[in-house]
């Protein structure tokens, strides 16, 4: 939660929101309902004083003289942000639709007079949006240019990727069918992609996870009750190779504002970390640990899973983060006026592109 008096960008974006958000839960159900109402009256009085306001403005003399609405166009105060869902090898479809999504922006930018303007303000990913996201920011912070970004993510998933496994062995019995040419049996690319997921959880993928012993089984001891996850340090030291941690940006310098989801796995929360606060490698393997695969990520005493759990496209965290951010910059009373068009100061829009591939 942003405190009052001061931004404290070593705690914004991290667990102050969550610490706030577990105590908020501990209050009894008495508290619970005071609060209500009095978020309710608050919420009352900053409807019916929107309403008047922007009542007065539309009903002004000079509008009705006229004999219509005033046009007080707000100046283009507009900042663009990508998000970045997860899906594991859906970050290859991303790497090649960001490539197509750069050439058209910077392109659309040159037409329309606004070349060199920031390709992006804000990027909020989840999982493997959030590795390619911190790419992205890491090359942009590196290089103080854009340029150059599209090409860099390609060459991380070119890093990653690896041939298909010998399977000559394991998918025998499949070959022997489909020669036979049995009519349920898969087709070649089916058994080539099913018997290479086979291997890959079986020898595990060089720079990605390696198998990890299986665990046994303390409370029942079912011999044939085991646990097997998978080593992600290959993954981590992958994407150290790629980008430069820790991941600070300042606003005030023209900087990208990364925003990487994960969930705590005690409270079931989504948690928010902010560039502006600091990103670390820790924050990014958080957002891509995949239970039931990886182990838990655990920081500063929380453990932390894949943010796909509960937020797998983040525009509500995106949207959070920019509004608490404004609230802070021009404070809660301007952030309430700014809806108006004759507002001091207007927070600035949100052009939103979405990467994700519709199955």
């Amino acid at each position: 939660m942003i405190k009052d008096e001061k931004f404290d960008n070593s705690s914004f974006g991290h667990f102050d929101i969550m610490k706030s958000m577990v105590s908020w839960q501990q209050q009894s159900a008495t508290s619970w309902t005071e609060l209500y109402k009095e978020f309710a009256s608050n919420s009352q009085k900053m409807f019916e004083s929107w309403s008047n306001a922007l009542w007065n403005t539309w009903t002004s003399k000079d509008s009705l003289q006229s004999g219509k609405i005033k046009d007080n166009t707000k100046k283009d105060n507009t900042m663009r942000a990508l998000v970045l869902q997860g899906g594991g090898a859906i970050g290859a479809f991303q790497a090649g639709a960001f490539k197509a999504l750069y050439e058209k922006i910077t392109t659309d930018d040159k037409e329309n007079g606004k070349e060199g303007r920031p390709l992006f303000d804000i990027i909020a990913g989840t999982s493997i949006g959030a590795i390619n996201a911190a790419v992205l920011v890491s090359h942009v912070l590196e290089n103080k240019t854009w340029r150059g970004s599209s090409e860099k993510l390609i060459e991380f998933w070119e890093f990653l990727s690896c041939p298909t496994p010998d399977i000559t062995g394991v998918s025998a019995n499949w070959k022997k069918e489909h020669d036979k040419n049995n009519p349920n049996a898969a087709s070649i690319e089916a058994a080539r992609r099913y018997y290479s997921v086979k291997e890959f959880f079986k020898s595990g993928v060089d720079k990605v996870y390696s198998p990890l012993p299986p665990r046994e089984d303390e409370k029942f001891f079912d011999q044939e009750n085991k646990r097997v996850l998978y080593d992600k340090q290959p993954l981590q030291k992958s994407i150290e190779k790629f980008v430069k941690f820790p991941i600070t940006t300042d606003y005030e310098l023209g900087e990208p504002r990364l925003l990487v989801i994960s969930v705590d796995a005690k409270e079931g929360i989504p948690v928010t970390f902010d560039s502006y606060g600091g990103i670390k490698a820790q924050h990014v393997m958080a957002s891509a640990s995949l239970p039931e695969f990886y182990e838990y990520e655990e920081i500063d005493g929380y453990r932390l899973w894949d943010g796909g759990i509960l937020s797998n496209t983040p525009i509500r965290e995106l949207i959070q983060a920019h509004k608490a951010f404004w609230e802070y910059k021009i404070g809660s009373k301007e952030l309430e006026n700014s809806i108006l068009e004759e507002a001091s100061f207007n927070v600035p829009d949100l052009e939103l592109y979405i990467e994700f591939m519709a199955f």
